[in-house]
């Protein structure tokens, strides 16, 4: 839908789309054992998805005087649902993808932290994720099967205890502006940029506590907000042994289940560039042979609104694929660290544009 009204001070555009693709080109994820290659399954046209959505834009101008006024702006939505990757029908619904969206996450949901022993003895037995006691401080999940135990079943479609699907790392709303107004040669333009709709389960020393102490120190942010008995209301558990992932205190594997308590929120709100400019009087360039000549300053990426609660992780960051690895580290990009990539970096700059 096109639309032009107010005698054209506002106009935009709105579509609406579906996308359904079939024989998407992939790696199969199955192989008969027979054909000795299910460790190094081929290319094929196998995937199927659907993508549902709407994206528009919208500008508006205004005189005032000898002022004059613009906005101008962007939406997208979109969601994508994921019909077939060549999944088995046997396939554990940890790992399967048909009928999930596209980069969806599953994982158990966080109450909360346990406050004491009695909070401990009356919730659901959670022994079952961990090979170690419970304590005060620790992870405490919700029991969705109702049956008395946090696990996750036989991972099965028909049994995955108490798994549910949470978080997306594909941006499900995303938005950007720009305020822009012009007075007698001086002009000024401000541009927003953001993301709605973002959950992502972060890697690394800066999204999870604990996390192989080897890589780098931890971020304030979780070391001055676990749970002590004297800070019973903090957001991280109780501290627990700082080894790599796998070594040292279990409960490192326990209290870092991938759940809803810890997913990264990624949505934000950025400036992404502020500029001021002055253009001189054409009277004073036809004396030097300039048509235009225009003065400005610009930050960029200087202020930016998250919900990651302090820490050090740019939420416009998006853990990488790299084409120049080697097979077995594509999708490993950065090691698997959420965070610790080239940062978005903020510049400010002066600058001089002539025309002749």
């Amino acid at each position: 839908m096109d639309f032009s009204i107010f005698n054209g001070k506002v106009t935009g555009t709105v579509d609406y789309f579906v996308d359904k693709r079939d024989d998407i080109f992939m790696q199969r994820n199955q192989m008969p054992l027979t054909t000795g290659l299910a460790d190094q399954t081929p290319m094929a046209n196998v995937g199927k998805m659907k993508s549902v959505g709407w994206d528009g834009n919208i500008a508006f101008t205004q005189q005032i005087g000898q002022v004059s006024l613009q906005l101008r702006g962007n939406f997208t939505y979109q969601k994508t649902d994921v019909l077939d990757m060549d999944g088995a029908a046997n396939e554990l619904w940890y790992k399967m993808n048909k009928g999930f969206q596209l980069n969806q996450s599953r994982g158990f949901i966080a109450l909360g932290l346990f406050k004491d022993q009695e909070d401990i003895d009356r919730s659901p037995s959670q022994a079952s994720l961990a090979n170690k006691t419970i304590l005060p401080g620790d992870i405490k999940y919700k029991d969705l099967n109702g049956d008395g135990s946090i696990n996750d079943g036989s991972r099965t479609t028909d049994d995955h205890g108490d798994l549910k699907k949470i978080g997306n790392s594909t941006p499900r709303y995303e938005y950007g502006f720009r305020l822009g107004a012009d007075y007698k040669g001086f002009d000024v333009s401000v541009f927003f940029q953001g993301v709605g709709k973002r959950e992502v389960w972060g890697a690394g020393f800066l999204a999870i506590p604990g996390y192989n102490s080897a890589d780098g120190a931890m971020p304030q942010a979780i070391a001055g907000n676990f749970w002590k008995e004297d800070r019973t209301d903090a957001f991280y558990p109780r501290a627990w042994n700082l080894g790599a992932p796998g070594l040292g205190d279990s409960g490192y594997s326990y209290n870092m289940q991938k759940q809803s308590r810890y997913l990264l929120d990624m949505s934000y709100l950025r400036i992404k560039n502020i500029t001021v400019g002055y253009t001189l009087p054409k009277d004073l360039l036809k004396k030097v042979w300039i048509q235009k000549a225009r003065i400005y300053f610009a930050l960029e990426n200087f202020v930016t609104w998250d919900n990651l609660n302090g820490l050090p992780i740019d939420p416009e960051e998006v853990s990488g694929y790299s084409m120049f690895a080697d097979n077995d580290a594509k999708d490993n990009y950065n090691s698997g660290r959420t965070g610790v990539g080239t940062p978005t970096f903020k510049s400010m700059s002066v600058g001089i544009q002539l025309n002749f």
